[in-house]
């Protein structure tokens, strides 16, 4: 981003946990938001352009706690985001893999009932 801030986000609290430069030269972030989605906390995906603008943002979840901690860009354009979810899977802090096309539109859901585990990172190999 060029020098200076900005602000992402609604009333409630929003938070990045991860953020990546992406083949166009804008961003992804990835995290929770308190303030849009459908639960108490839903993953939180935002694109931006290389000064930090919105582009568009994406929000993925049910009822319960969900949080991304980690996006990735794939080779197809579009994004893979890992984090914790109780809206799906067992329902206690579940692995959750989201895939999405280029443009967050959603294509793959996997939720992994091994309850407590928090990814931090993803790899792409």
């Amino acid at each position: 981003m060029n020098s200076g801030t900005g602000h992402l986000g609604g009333p409630n609290q929003d938070e990045a946990w991860d953020v990546r430069q992406t083949a166009d030269g804008g961003y992804i972030l990835a995290g929770f938001t308190e303030s849009y989605g459908a639960g108490s906390a839903d993953f939180w995906l935002v694109k931006t352009d290389s000064n930090g603008t919105e582009l568009w943002k994406k929000t993925f979840g049910g009822s319960g706690l969900d949080e991304a901690r980690a996006v990735q860009q794939t080779i197809d354009g579009g994004y893979v985001l890992v984090g914790t979810t109780d809206s799906y899977g067992a329902g206690n802090g579940d692995f959750w893999l989201v895939k999405i096309k280029g443009g967050a539109t959603p294509y793959t859901k996997l939720d992994v009932g091994v309850t407590s585990n928090i990814p931090q990172q993803v790899l792409m190999i």
